[in-house]
């Protein structure tokens, strides 16, 4: 059983979608101690293995860009950004994925300038709305050819600004950029298409293969 203030789940699935749901009615919505859902967010929050971040909470906010939704609490200690699924866990997060993290944060500014210089339409179907930036090549394909080219990533990752997981090794950081930015091709796909590619990827990987 998990407790979270006055509410009992039953698994850390059902905590979830109880979660997400309340998350996902709630956006841009400010949640200050004399909102309804303070003391279930406020609770919820002190799951997070690193509660020690941010101190006491004054305000909540679930702020979305189209992709996804992103927690940003102020507190005394500033503005911060958390996991919701780390609340929701419990846990700190695992070596892949704080490798994972790394890695997406190390290409952002080349998928930001991405997003800058091309068309803001589908790929696929042309629509123009809910646009997401897309790897044509699976960013795990990606990520996993060039750790096996380059070896031995960081064993130890440190937290940057924002709270924000970053790699001290230069030579990994500059050689992801540089592989990243020769192997991989991006696109621009509505949340639709890109939903039904991600789907039939992981189908096309889970299916049995042929002898």
């Amino acid at each position: 059983m998990i407790y979270i203030g006055s509410k009992t789940f039953n698994s850390q699935k059902s905590l979830s979608k109880y979660t997400k749901d309340l998350i996902y009615k709630n956006l841009n919505v400010s949640i200050c101690p004399s909102h309804e859902l303070w003391d279930f967010f406020n609770n919820l929050f002190n799951r997070h293995y690193q509660r020690e971040w941010y101190g006491d909470i004054n305000n909540i906010q679930f702020v979305t860009n189209i992709k996804y939704y992103k927690p940003i609490i102020h507190c005394s200690k500033g503005v911060e950004t958390i996991s919701i699924n780390h609340c929701i866990t419990g846990n700190p997060p695992t070596y892949k994925e704080q490798l994972n993290k790394v890695m997406r944060a190390l290409i952002e500014p080349e998928i930001l300038n991405y997003r800058l210089d091309n068309e803001e339409c589908c790929a696929y179907c042309g629509s123009n709305n809910e646009l997401q930036t897309d790897h044509e090549i699976p960013f795990s394909k990606l990520r996993d050819d060039f750790l096996a080219v380059f070896g031995s990533p960081p064993k130890e990752f440190y937290w940057g600004e924002n709270n924000r997981l970053v790699s001290g090794c230069y030579i990994f950081n500059n050689s992801w950029k540089n592989f990243h930015l020769r192997n991989a091709t991006l696109q621009t796909l509505c949340k639709k298409c890109n939903n039904k590619k991600s789907n039939s990827i992981t189908q096309e990987n889970e299916s049995p293969s042929n002898c």
